[in-house]
């Protein structure tokens, strides 16, 4: 069923945008219909985690409910259904599909899985929940709910240190929020139902198949060039951190996508002379650009149910809109302002409702400021009041304007512009230069240093220069400076411009300066380095057509090459080895297969993070942490209360295995709540009162990359060149007295 809503979906929003975009490939209209979809599916999902009545089909059914409103929509404006199959279009349906096919082929195999401990497992919990019909927002432990005095006391205790992300609302319940925004759960769960558990980090390919394709398209737009367009896409494919991104359930991969559709809608709503150019024939009334603009919001819209980060990058988008209203004097832009703002306001109490700790948590910036977390719904208010102001002044100096008939004549309009220009030029070498100037006084003095980390090759700025593979970033920073007309000369540039100004420059001086290891923190760096290739292409369009067509063939060639040489060895270990793998998805289901309803497991303070979560909540079985530190008195508490057989797993390698992995990555490792260590034998020391017989053993693998900082190719990457692998055992005891 749930595959039969989804095609029907996106047939629907296939056919919608073939009528908007009158003059576009089949690769294209599949991309904005799969893209479109995930943007709907995460509407719709919040729509019902908001109140705590959300499953997978009912998330699907409102996805096509939407999605056939939109194609009414453009049926209603005669905007009907059509597909350009012309020679001069080939490029278009076959170079991002080459690039993504050669992607997926190398890189196509997922990580396994992690469980509580960082954002990628807690993810996969959920997921795994919702897949089994948990779809509760609130989950607790069923075995140690039962405990009473101290021994509840102390389970718990050990709980809250081993099993991080599980946000109890009471000291004395084990009720619980999980760390981070459901609706990524939701999305990798519809993947999950359609192609099964352990292939629900698939939903990346696709992806990856829209944000290649988009990223070709933009650069299309935006003058590129079919051999610059097709290298600048290769080059954002083969970026070491987007591809450990890609291969991982993290919500970057979504991100990246939103940020892409959100680029390509802006530009395609901004009027051209050269509709040709465009790919758009506009009506005369502009119903069709309306209506793309407006489409720009949807993934704004999206990103404010989804990720937390949001309320760092809204004032971008907000002065995007005023931007593109500044260059068009569109109305619209403006009415995308209230949209978003209004977005921003029902994401934020939506994550608030159900979670408040993880959002006052990611709000607590505000306490430099000597305001406490708990007036952030006062400020939150106060602060979209302001925005909504200055958005409501410009809109009603554009009616005013309209209705006085307001208009200068062509001389005076030129020399306004000029005079904007060359304001804001000068505007941009300062920020830049002061930029820069913070980022060098912040390395000299070690101020940014975080989790240890005192080199300059872990901060973001050094990070996106090298997911660029340098050369990008040095041209866009040296070209900015010296000629920042390059983006002052249209809307699409501009807004290329301003997400590299906000979003790379600000973001790696003021917002978030250092990264404590690669590529856990590196992936944040990653959803808005693409800007940094787009602005790179836009720059080499600007060179006249007299030499500009082999500069930039030239160029193409020479970022492929460079980029393929300078990320080779991370991308080998990328391709070979799985980074934050503590078992796969199918080990994970014979232990869970161990059991059935009724049984009682103990689960050792190593194991606590991998399995507790998922054999109490997905499985639905009573489940015990060691307590007082012994197993033995452990038995006699849950034996009070079991209604099956009563179990305990364990941990067990080789000592070869565990002193191969103690000498490098250990520290990194702990950082992520990885033990390294055998446990079984310490944990049943000493329990001669215990009869205990295996009943079976589960042969797993923990994997993690190295983190080092590594010279190689004559420049220092920050890339881990390595792999730690810990074979290992999940022992599966029965044991009574």
């Amino acid at each position: 069923m749930i595959i039969t809503l989804s095609i029907a979906t996106m047939v629907m929003l296939w056919l919608f945008f073939s009528g908007i975009f009158n003059r576009k490939d089949g690769t294209t209209l599949a991309a904005l219909s799969f893209g479109s979809y995930v943007i709907l599916y995460i509407i719709s999902s919040a729509v019902f985690l908001s109140v705590d009545k959300y499953t997978i089909n009912n998330a699907c059914i409102l996805t096509l409910v939407i999605s056939g409103c939109i194609f009414g929509l453009g049926l209603a404006f005669r905007f009907y259904p059509k597909v350009d199959i012309s020679v001069k279009s080939i490029p278009d349906w076959v170079i991002p599909v080459v690039i993504f096919v050669g992607f997926a082929v190398v890189f196509g195999e997922r990580f396994g899985y992690f469980g509580m401990g960082q954002d990628e497992g807690v993810y996969q919990v959920k997921a795994l929940a919702y897949l089994n019909g948990q779809f509760g927002n609130i989950y607790t432990y069923p075995g140690v709910e039962h405990l009473t005095g101290n021994v509840f006391t102390d389970g718990v205790g050990t709980l809250d240190k081993n099993v991080l992300g599980y946000y109890r609302l009471s000291d004395d319940s084990t009720r619980a929020v999980i760390h981070g925004v459901n609706t990524y759960p939701a999305l990798l769960a519809w993947w999950g139902s359609m192609f099964g558990a352990a292939q629900m980090g698939g939903i990346n390919l696709g992806l990856m198949f829209v944000s290649v394709v988009l990223v070709y398209q933009i650069c299309k737009k935006l003058g590129a060039g079919i051999f610059l367009s097709s290298g600048i896409t290769v080059s954002f494919s083969i970026s070491p951190v987007l591809v450990w991104v890609n291969k991982s359930t993290l919500t970057e991969s979504v991100l990246i996508m939103l940020m892409l559709f959100f680029a390509y809608m802006v530009i395609c709503g901004i009027k051209r002379d050269e509709d040709i150019y465009n790919g758009l024939v506009f009506d005369e009334d502009g119903r069709k650009q309306n209506i793309i603009k407006l489409f720009s919001t949807l993934p704004i819209g999206a990103f404010c149910l989804f990720h937390i980060s949001i309320y760092t990058m809204l004032p971008m988008f907000f002065v995007i809109f005023i931007v593109l209203y500044i260059y068009d004097r569109s109305i619209i832009w403006l009415y995308n302002n209230l949209i978003i703002l209004g977005s921003y306001v029902i994401g934020f109490m939506f994550m608030l409702s159900w979670s408040a700790r993880y959002t006052k948590g990611n709000y607590k910036f505000i306490e430099r400021l000597g305001i406490s977390t708990d007036n952030i719904t006062l400020l939150v208010t106060v602060a979209v009041i302001i925005a909504l102001a200055i958005n409501v002044t410009v809109m009603i100096f554009h009616i005013y304007r309209a209705n006085r008939h307001w208009e200068l004549s062509e001389r005076e309009r030129a020399a306004r512009a000029r005079t904007a220009k060359i304001i804001f030029s000068w505007v941009i070498r300062a920020f830049l230069v002061i930029a820069l100037g913070m980022f060098f006084r912040a390395y000299r003095n070690g101020s940014y240093a975080s989790l240890g980390v005192s080199d300059i090759y872990s901060t973001s700025f050094y990070s996106y220069a090298s997911q660029t593979a340098f050369a990008a970033m040095i041209v866009a920073l040296i070209v900015l400076v010296i000629y920042p007309n390059v983006i002052l000369k249209s809307g699409a540039n501009m807004t290329i411009g301003i997400v590299f100004l906000y979003a790379v420059v600000l973001y790696s001086v003021v917002m978030n300066v250092s990264i404590g290891y690669y590529y856990y923190y590196a992936r944040y760096t990653a959803v808005y380095s693409v800007f940094i290739l787009l602005l790179f292409g836009i720059i080499l369009a600007q060179i006249p057509k007299s030499a500009g067509m082999w500069i930039r063939v030239g160029t193409s060639f020479g970022m492929v090459i460079w980029s393929s040489i300078l990320f080779m060895k991370p991308l080998e270990y990328l391709r070979n080895y799985k980074d934050d793998t503590r078992m796969s998805f199918e080990e994970l289901e014979k232990v869970g297969e161990q059991f059935k309803k009724g049984d009682s497991v103990i689960v050792s303070n190593n194991e606590l993070p991998a399995l507790y979560t998922y054999l109490s909540i997905v499985k639905g079985l009573d489940v015990y942490p060691i307590i007082y530190d012994s197993l033995s008195s452990t038995y006699d508490i849950v034996k009070e209360h079991s209604q099956g057989n009563i179990y305990f797993i364990g941990q067990s390698a080789s000592a070869e295995e565990i002193n191969k992995n103690i000498v490098q990555g250990q520290t990194e490792a702990n950082l992520l709540g990885v033990a390294l260590y055998n446990d079984v034998v310490d944990v049943i020391n000493g329990t001669d009162d215990l009869q205990m017989e295996k009943v079976s053993s589960v042969e797993s693998n923990l994997s993690m990359l190295n983190k080092p900082k590594t010279v190689y190719g004559g420049s220092m990457l920050p890339y881990p060149i390595g792999c730690n692998e810990l074979k290992y055992y999940v022992d599966i005891y029965q044991i009574n007295k």
